[in-house]
C-alpha cells in the first residue's frame, strides 16, 4: 500500500517532520544552517521562514524547502495543500 495514500501513514510522516523541523530550527539557532544546505541534490534546500501568527500575533519560525528555477525562488510544500 502506498504510504502517501494511507491516512495513518501520513499522520506518522507528519509527526516525524514535526520533530525534524525542531531539529532544523535548533541547527539554525546554533549557526549551523549553512551545513544543512551543503548537499542540495540529496537533501534539498532549506530556509527558515519567520511569520506572525494570525490569531496569537506570536512570531513563528518554520523550516521550508525551496528551489531556485530560472533565477526565481519557489517555496515548496511537503504535504500539498495542507
Amino acid at each position: 500500500m502506498n504510504e502517501s495514500a494511507n491516512p495513518e501513514g501520513q499522520q506518522t510522516l507528519r509527526q516525524g517532520f514535526k520533530y525534524f523541523n525542531r531539529f532544523m530550527l535548533l541547527m539554525w539557532r546554533l549557526g549551523l544552517g549553512k551545513w544543512i544546505n551543503i548537499w542540495p541534490q540529496k537533501m534539498g534546500r532549506i530556509m527558515i521562514m519567520t511569520h506572525t501568527g494570525r490569531k496569537t500575533g506570536l512570531r513563528r519560525r518554520t523550516p521550508v524547502n525551496y528551489a531556485i528555477v530560472d533565477g526565481e525562488l519557489y517555496c515548496t510544500s511537503g504535504f500539498g495543500r495542507h
